[in-house]
């Protein structure tokens, strides 16, 4: 154990709450390096308040694996019967760097002496994890049969997940035109507006952007290919597929240009008061679109009008698996953070009501933020399984409260603007 961690964990074990609190962000940042201080943190987890416990909770989060002879004390940890503790070990024992076989073996034991919720707990991990174990399946078939209603049922549901998994892992992702501008269509955002004031209102927003200045007004789609612009717009009716292709051609003509980046969005009216915004990426593009969440709450708030952002999008080379909607209610309103998290996803500073579930290689995560919906499913918040927690069907229903259906191809209309934006200048 180096130097620096033993000082570290000589203040947490002695100091005050404050003193602490500092010893496990230093801690923290030191990543993996850290590692010989896992026992004694997991020790501490049962003796502390509740803020600090949720602070350790979160620290312990960051390793990216948990040596064998933490194990035990990890599934210990289950008879607490706490969501953040259950949170944690979950995390803790699905990880790649893990010990497998540690890990079955002590959620086996926990199974069959464990307090009744460890034993619940335990159960649906062992189903989580795949096990093959003859141990773990029989102790899994022994609880199915006994007296606890609710160990069984989370045996049997472990035994069903075993024998087919897929069937319980794999969302049903939906996918506006079949998917066939991915990835331009795993981010959308919608404004309550029609699409001529909200493409007025972008252009009046773009043009306080220094040297870009006022869009130059194009009368084709080829006007793009030949008419000198650094921000463009064009006003047109089309279906939905035919504007998309307009944004192919264009975004073509941006191969004529030397070091230079294009641009494009699509602003379209929907079937409602909504209008919906794509970036166009071209279908067969590796690069993730940018958060649009900040183009809503600006636009929202200088309009005064409801804006709303959606990700929903399975894992892909550039980008994690995604489900977010974050609503911006048009006015300013006080944007606190989130004491204790990292990295904190774009959407909670720049919405009003935002629900965030994301999978970033280990594990699932949820967070939400802003003041409850009427139409929310809340009590899916808690449910056992982090990634039951927000589906692509929550986020469909959610929508459909708003009035917007953003994978019903016939729920867009026909009145287009599009915008690109053109960085470097120097023709091929």
């Amino acid at each position: 154990m180096t130097e620096s961690i033993s000082s570290l964990l000589r203040e947490f074990r002695e100091g005050d709450p404050e003193i602490q609190w500092q010893a496990v962000r230093a801690m923290r940042e030191m990543g993996d390096e850290a590692e010989p201080a896992i026992p004694t943190l997991l020790e501490a987890i049962p003796n502390v308040d509740a803020e600090s416990r949720e602070h350790l909770c979160e620290a312990l989060c960051d390793f990216e694996g948990f040596p064998p002879r933490t194990i035990p004390a990890l599934v210990d940890l289950l008879a607490l019967d706490l969501q953040e503790v259950d949170d944690l070990v979950t995390h803790a024992l699905t990880l790649p760097r893990t010990n497998r076989r540690e890990t079955v073996k002590a959620l086996t034991n926990s199974l069959r002496d464990g307090s009744p919720h460890a034993r619940e707990q335990s159960a649906f991990l062992l189903g989580e994890l795949d096990t093959r174990s003859r141990e773990a399946l029989n102790a899994l078939r022994a609880a199915v049969c006994g007296d606890d209603t609710a160990v069984s049922s989370a045996a049997q549901q472990a035994l069903d997940l075993i024998r087919t998994p897929s069937a319980v892992s794999k969302f049903n992702w939906p996918r506006l035109c079949e998917g066939r501008f991915d990835p331009s269509t795993d981010q959308i955002a919608f404004l309550e507006l029609d699409v001529d004031d909200a493409a007025r209102a972008y252009g009046d927003w773009t043009s306080t952007w220094g040297r870009i200045g006022r869009a130059v007004e194009l009368t084709s789609v080829e006007d793009f290919g030949t008419e000198p612009f650094v921000l463009a717009r064009f006003a047109f009716r089309a279906p939905l597929i035919e504007a998309f292709e307009h944004l192919a051609t264009i975004s073509a003509f941006g191969e004529r240009y030397e070091e230079s980046q294009l641009k494009l969005y699509l602003f379209i009216q929907t079937q409602s008061a909504w209008t919906a915004t794509f970036e166009y990426l071209g279908p067969h593009s590796q690069t993730p679109c940018a958060d649009l969440s900040g183009f809503v709450r600006v636009l929202s708030e200088r309009e005064s009008v409801r804006g709303l952002k959606i990700d929903c999008h399975p894992a892909g080379p550039k980008h994690d698996a995604a489900v977010i909607f974050a609503l911006s209610l048009g006015k300013q309103v006080e944007r606190v953070g989130i004491p204790g998290l990292f990295d904190i996803p774009g959407d909670f500073e720049n919405a009003d009501r935002s629900l965030w579930l994301a999978n970033g290689g280990s594990r699932y995560e949820f967070i939400h933020h802003g003041h409850e919906l009427p139409f929310e499913e809340t009590q899916n918040y808690t449910a056992r399984r982090v990634r039951e927690r927000f589906t692509p069907d929550m986020l469909e229903r959610y929508c459909a409260a708003l009035g917007i259906h953003p994978w019903e191809e016939t729920y867009y209309g026909e009145r287009c603007w599009i915008f690109a934006r053109r960085f470097g200048a120097s023709r091929r």
